[in-house]
């Protein structure tokens, strides 16, 4: 050993400090995710066939948007994209299995009590990730208000029985 070196021990680890280490690294692998502090509001389905989904439709349901089949918001419209593809371009209305699907699309986009605050909505203006880009000018634009009396149950409450 050369004059002044330092001597060195080999490394020793403590081979229980490795369960140590993985039992903390696992922990946050296994934990459990925290369900919202909010509830969703239940949205009635009949408002929705009437003012909500036709207006997606109109506004969302391009076959260069969301009138596409490989979309994860997938929107069936008169005219447009259809469950059964020899009924693309025709102007029979949605069949009842071309409504449940756009109404259970458009459920996954309300994740927000507060309709202004959902993925739909927020997207919508162009708030947040939308290759479309805005789709409504503002929260104030009458059709985004139309939707958003749906989302939080005003439509349904001012609907004659």
């Amino acid at each position: 050993m050369a004059l002044g070196a330092a001597r060195t021990q080999p490394h020793r680890t403590r081979p229980w400090a490795h369960f140590g280490l993985a039992a903390v690294v696992c922990a946050g692998c296994t934990a459990q995710v925290e369900p919202p502090a909010f509830a969703l509001p239940a949205l009635d389905r009949a408002t929705f066939d009437v003012d909500a989904g036709p207006l997606l439709a109109t506004r969302c349901g391009d076959a260069l948007c969301h009138g596409r089949a490989d979309r994860p918001f997938v929107v069936y419209s008169v005219g447009r994209h259809r469950l059964d593809p020899a009924k693309t371009f025709l102007s029979s209305p949605l069949d009842p299995t071309e409504r449940d699907r756009n109404f259970a699309s458009t459920l996954g986009f309300v994740d927000h009590p507060t309709p202004h605050r959902t993925t739909l909505v927020r997207k919508a203006l162009g708030q947040m990730g939308h290759k479309g880009g805005a789709v409504f000018e503002a929260p104030s634009d009458p059709p985004l208000q139309a939707l958003a009396a749906w989302m939080s149950g005003e439509a349904a409450r001012r609907s004659p029985p």
